[in-house]
């Protein structure tokens, strides 16, 4: 079977935006290097904003609130590798990349519990202006990989002084992304080693 690579763009501007444009570019790598794509705009999804309810969506693995959040879920377990794009907005993820993580429950359960993900998978933050706010916004998406115990590429940090060179080493990164396989950590220890390890997370 082809890997699956799944592109996740959280700018709300859809194919107008700088996100779009990044994530294109690495799965046109993946896509080279023989792997199945597909793009989710979170935009068309329009998750809605976590009311901490009290359901046990973490141990239940869906939500009680909204239907479709449990759907979003699925097509995210179901790809073997991710590339998520994320713009900055006052030095943050935008709202829309944070309603989507607040909701995502995989089946290998998050950091606390044993077993895999061990999948690969990219962040990408992308920052207009000074470009300043990509690093805390990186902090933010790879919080979110190391939660669900993803085996992390390197933060890819993209403002509007280095976008180009930045569009040249996407498709090898989408290139990594079909050609490494599943690698569980082997325990929390080494997943968090790991995380502390990757640039801009200090």
């Amino acid at each position: 079977r082809a890997m699956q690579v799944l592109g996740i763009v959280a700018s709300p501007r859809r194919e107008r935006g700088r996100c779009h444009e990044v994530v294109s570019a690495v799965l046109e790598g993946a896509r080279a290097a023989g792997a199945e794509t597909d793009v989710m705009y979170l935009i068309d999804d329009e998750p809605e904003y976590c009311v901490h309810c009290g359901y046990a969506c973490f141990s239940e693995g869906d939500c009680a609130q909204e239907a479709e959040a449990g759907q979003r879920s699925a097509r995210v377990d179901q790809a073997d590798a991710l590339a998520i794009a994320v713009p900055v907005y006052c030095w943050q993820a935008c709202g829309l990349a944070t309603a989507f993580f607040d909701k995502i429950r995989l089946g290998a359960g998050p950091w606390t519990q044993e077993g895999p993900n061990g999948r690969h998978a990219l962040g990408i933050a992308v920052a207009g202006g000074t470009g300043t706010g990509v690093f805390p916004a990186l902090q933010s998406i790879y919080a979110w990989l190391c939660l669900w115990k993803y085996r992390p590429l390197d933060p890819v940090p993209v403002t509007r002084f280095n976008m180009r060179s930045m569009l040249d080493v996407a498709p090898g990164l989408g290139r990594e992304l079909a050609t490494r396989h599943q690698q569980p950590f082997d325990g929390v220890w080494e997943q968090l080693v790991t995380y502390d390890a990757l640039p801009y997370m200090g």
